[in-house]
């Protein structure tokens, strides 16, 4: 291992077009520096171009391509356009598909997946964390119940409960990756009929994703006689519903709440259970020695502290009132 390289997925794209630079800079420019000192080697961030990746699997570059691959296995072809990109290198991916992953394990890279974690209520943003074969889940790190009960009391003390009942279905946007099934993106149109008012659930709600309000699924299912939801979400799940959803993160948190959960198109969201969950672990000298033990490493030592809302400030607070996590002054410049 002569270097880190901080990747994303590469077949995400809708022409082309290498969009995933944002979310990889991202990555870096959190995990960069400690990666850095841990193991003493050169940080970089690297992006194989989609044209070049979908050339080797013979098709054009969409996203509609994108999501049929997702489940696949790399051939040989693909893992000769990857290697020259990762070879001898800790791969670090924010949201490695399974593809990806394949070929990675078939060239024996190490890598790390990160991403953000469904969780979205807790004093910050939890990140999950996916290792390959060879290195060390550090579970010590990892949430705990406690840490997610605490998360959902002080949620319900500040929120109480949303006067409603029955079903709750809550919309996503139409490229989301929780959508991809084994053959592509889940049909959300399939679903209207499982959905329709049901008088022995109570009336059915609908929420929709604040980036596409207006989608087919939601019109169509306002039209068929659900109602507009515009309460909180975290008021929302502290109510006596049921929590419906294709593949939404939300299904995660309704769950914590002790909600009833119907998931359509679950298996992305059960990719991602398998993960270690931290708040703060990765800040922590101890969880890369440990994770990528084997390896060799520097004497460094870091552990900083966990600060309420770091990560939540820097990407969105989504249904969370800032006032729920009030942030420590910053103490005076000396």
């Amino acid at each position: 291992m002569r270097r880190v390289v901080f990747t994303g997925d590469c077949l995400r794209s809708e022409a082309g077009e290498a969009n995933q630079w944002s979310n990889v800079a991202w990555l870096q420019n959190l995990l960069g520096e400690r990666l850095q000192r841990i193991t003493g080697l050169p940080v970089e961030s690297v992006l194989p171009a989609p044209t070049e990746c979908w050339q080797a699997l013979g098709q054009p570059p969409s996203l509609s391509n994108w999501s049929r691959f997702f489940w696949a296995e790399a051939d040989q072809r693909l893992c000769e356009v990857l290697h020259p990109y990762f070879d001898d290198a800790l791969v670090v991916a924010i949201e490695l598909s399974p593809i990806l992953e394949s070929a990675l394990n078939r060239l024996r890279i190490p890598w790390v997946e990160v991403g953000v974690h469904a969780l979205r209520f807790l004093p910050d943003f939890a990140l999950f964390f996916r290792f390959s074969p060879g290195l060390t889940r550090p579970d010590r790190f990892g949430l705990t119940p406690a840490e997610v009960a605490a998360g959902v009391a002080r949620l319900r003390a500040f929120y109480g409960a949303a006067p409603i009942s029955g079903t709750v279905f809550f919309a996503q946007t139409n490229a989301d990756r929780t959508l991809i099934t084994r053959s592509g993106f889940f049909d959300p149109m399939s679903i209207l009929d499982d959905l329709c008012v049901d008088s022995a659930r109570g009336p059915l709600w609908v929420k929709p994703h604040p980036l596409e309000p207006g989608s087919a699924v939601v019109q169509a299912l306002l039209e068929r006689g659900a109602r507009a939801l515009t309460h909180n979400t975290y008021a929302t799940l502290g109510a006596e519903v049921e929590v419906a959803t294709i593949a939404s993160s939300v299904a995660i948190e309704a769950r914590a709440f002790g909600r009833s959960v119907r998931v359509f198109n679950p298996e992305v969201l059960d990719r991602n259970s398998t993960a270690l969950v931290t708040l703060n672990g990765f800040r922590s000298s101890a969880f890369w020695r440990e994770a990528l033990t084997g390896f060799a490493l520097t004497d460094a030592e870091f552990d900083e502290p966990f600060v309420p809302n770091l990560l939540r400030a820097r990407l969105n607070f989504y249904s969370l009132d800032r006032d729920v996590y009030p942030q420590p002054p910053v103490a005076a410049e000396p």
